[in-house]
């Protein structure tokens, strides 16, 4: 049977997208079912493509069409002779594809129901398993949405009063006020600020940069909620679908003051029967939380993970794990990483707690 897989070193520090414990789905020799437990117990603030998440497949590079035209020849790639074709991922925004739909800076700072709309991801995506007559192409479809970003500097007040501050007009240079780009890109990074007007220095786009350097915070809280279906296709044969999952997500991140960062999430899934070549397990429910602590200092950077999830299913499951990483700067170029792992993995009435600890440095890291 699987295990929880080890704590992993080192964790994202702005938006805690990455996963302390990783693992996959299986099937154990009695025949007894090991959903995707791990997974469940990351704090996760979910991903930018959820669709890839839900297939354990981050590693694939999103297609972002930006046109109805550009999203249908997408999607036209995962026909390859009649099969579904593995190793693609398209993310889209439903907004923007809506007949060229925009909106003014005022509706987007105004209506929050509007600017969660406008920053839907609706994504899809396809890996496989398996090789030669065993293949199974898997796919997933997911829809998430953004329900608050602190790092989105339209919605910052102080960061665009600094900025009007560097773009005062002269007189008759007419008026140069940051604006929205017209098209609202994918539920990805925000979009830089841009400006109409007189072509801007060098020392005015520098200074544009500090104003969101100095009030966009690293920690600044955000939230997200996601919803996904995935799908099992036997030699990528469409006709043989078979349902494989169906999740909901929910995750969040909050700051406290410059040095602290709190990220939650809950994840449950609701795993089909599967009977193919390569699995064959009963249905189960998975449920897992997730929690992480970040505190950063200038010498400094402390991670704090920890994870609980249970499986309901014929084999009932329960997994907990506890991470912890320092990384400590002991020079101008010269940083140490200590960490802790613990987990804990019960089937039945049998559990077992596993521990370990590790050590590493750099001579030349980037700064966390």
């Amino acid at each position: 049977m699987n295990s929880l897989a080890r704590v992993l070193g080192v964790a994202a520090f702005l938006v805690g997208t990455t996963r302390v414990a990783e693992g996959g789905g299986g099937t154990s020799s009695d025949g007894s079912t090991t959903g995707d437990l791990a997974a469940h117990l990351s704090a996760n603030v979910i991903g930018e493509v959820l669709a890839s998440e839900l297939l354990s497949a981050q590693d694939l590079k999103p297609v972002l069409p930006g046109s109805i035209e550009a999203a249908i020849t997408s999607l036209k790639a995962l026909d390859k002779n009649g099969k579904l074709a593995p190793g693609i991922a398209v993310e889209l925004t439903p907004f923007s594809l809506y007949l060229g739909r925009s909106m003014t800076w005022n509706e987007y700072k105004s209506d929050p129901w509007l600017r969660n709309w406008s920053r839907a991801s609706l994504s899809v995506a396809t890996a496989s398993e398996g090789s030669g007559d065993n293949t199974v192409v898997r796919s997933a479809v997911a829809l998430r949405f953004r329900l608050q970003d602190g790092t989105d500097w339209r919605l910052n007040t102080a960061a665009i009063d600094c900025a009007r501050g560097v773009l005062e007009p002269k007189k008759g240079d007419g008026p140069r006020l940051p604006e929205p780009p017209r098209d609202q890109p994918p539920d990805g990074p925000n979009p830089p600020m841009v400006v109409s007007g007189p072509k801007l220095t060098k020392e005015q786009l520098g200074a544009i940069d500090k104003c969101l350097t100095d009030n966009v915070r690293w920690n600044a809280t955000q939230s997200a909620v996601g919803v996904g279906f995935s799908m099992r296709h036997p030699g990528g044969d469409i006709s043989q679908t078979e349902a494989e999952t169906v999740a909901g997500f929910l995750g969040a991140s909050i700051g406290w003051t410059q040095y602290f960062n709190l990220v939650g999430s809950v994840r449950f899934t609701h795993q089909f029967m599967v009977a193919d070549a390569l699995r064959t397990a009963p249905a189960s429910n998975l449920l897992g939380l997730g929690v992480r602590i970040v505190v950063k200092l200038d010498w400094l950077v402390l991670n704090v993970d920890g994870g609980l999830g249970r499986e309901w299913a014929d084999a009932s499951q329960t997994k907990g794990l506890f991470g912890a990483t320092a990384q400590v700067k002991v020079g101008a170029d010269f940083w140490v990483q200590l960490g802790v792992n613990w987990h804990y993995d019960k089937l039945g009435g049998t559990g077992s707690i596993d521990s370990g600890i590790k050590w590493s440095y750099s001579l030349s890291p980037k700064q966390p």
